[in-house]
């Protein structure tokens, strides 16, 4: 049995407001990394020089005093130079190598070196470069442009990036903003939750959760052994979150019931669209399975959410408080 809700202020609620302006350093990183995405991998002829940021291949042969210890050959190794993966000093001594050159890397194991036997010890590598494969970046220019976007000209696609980025601010700030307005309207209301409503909730964002783990490849049964948890704790942990989330869609069903607010056929016919294009079905087979009683449910979660976008479409932005974090950055925490 659902708790009576009794609402409080729910239009006009304040929230944080969302800077959405779009700065020329926004713009140049995006670049940057569609430039990145676009390059090209180039594998060295014989006579270039090895340089930061190239892919080596290589076999190498270590030695401690002349002998040969666990875990110092390998073959067909890749390093990257300037990554700091290997020894320090060891990848800067690789800069200029050429394919097909041997070079002796000498370096000192580090004093907190995993290997107890090997920790400050002098050592000496054999290296052979197999292969080196350099990342080109196309010059951004108007020719750029043209060969990896609709556009004639650089200065049309930064445009092109610019309005992209806004819609992505624009859109990430009115979840906020409805995040943040339903979290107040919340707040606002006075319900309370019983008990096992509580307990229910909980139950289902464990078995959730043993889900994910469980496409992941990993019983719920084994995180438990390896975290050291168990369910009553799990249940524990996830209660707090339980209760915002019933407080938040009672609060909803009430303001949508208030409001008196209509989904139409329309309205339900445009979802099982979105749901047919979201599992890649055509729409009359989802709609085979989908029966008046899930049909009536999804009604319900549509004037839900229609409740979510009048408490967003009514709220008031002010200046947000460094000092307080806004619970939409909350919930992201939490998710």
């Amino acid at each position: 049995v659902k708790p009576d809700v009794v609402l409080g202020e729910y239009k006009g609620v304040e929230v944080p407001k969302t800077d959405t302006s779009v700065t020329d350093e926004e713009v140049e990183k995006e670049l940057e990394a569609d430039q990145k995405k676009n390059a090209r991998e180039v594998t060295l002829e014989d006579d270039q020089e090895a340089a930061k940021d190239d892919v080596l291949t290589l076999d190498y042969a270590g030695t401690v005093d002349g002998v040969a210890f666990d875990g110092g050959t390998a073959k067909d190794q890749t390093l990257k130079l300037g990554s700091n993966t290997f020894i320090p000093g060891f990848e800067d001594q690789l800069i200029g190598v050429k394919t097909g050159e041997t070079r002796v890397v000498k370096v000192t194991f580090p004093e907190d070196y995993h290997a107890e036997d090997l920790k400050g010890k002098d050592a000496e590598f054999t290296c052979t470069v197999k292969k080196i494969v350099r990342t080109e970046l196309d010059e951004l220019n108007d020719e750029y442009a043209q060969d990896h976007s609709e556009f004639d000209t650089l200065d049309e696609y930064k445009a092109d990036l610019r309005k992209q980025i806004t819609e992505r601010k624009e859109k990430e700030a009115k979840q906020a903003r409805k995040d943040n307005g339903v979290s107040k309207a919340a707040s606002n209301a006075t319900i309370e939750i019983p008990e096992a409503m509580l307990d229910t909730r909980a139950d289902e964002m464990v078995q959730n959760f043993a889900r994910r783990l469980q496409a992941q490849g990993m019983s719920l049964e084994q995180y438990m052994k390896y975290t050291g948890a168990d369910v009553n704790q799990m249940r524990a942990q996830v209660k707090p979150q339980a209760e915002i989330q019933i407080r938040n869609e009672l609060v909803l069903e009430k303001i949508a019931e208030t409001e008196k607010i209509e989904v139409t056929d329309e309205d339900v016919n445009k979802e099982i669209e979105n749901m047919a294009k979201a599992y890649n079905m055509k729409v009359e087979d989802i709609s085979k399975l989908i029966d008046d009683e899930q049909k009536e449910s999804i009604r319900k979660e549509l004037a839900v959410q229609k409740a979510a976008d009048l408490i967003a479409d009514n709220a008031v932005e002010v200046e947000k408080k460094e000092e307080e974090a806004a619970p939409a950055e909350e919930k992201k925490e939490e998710e």
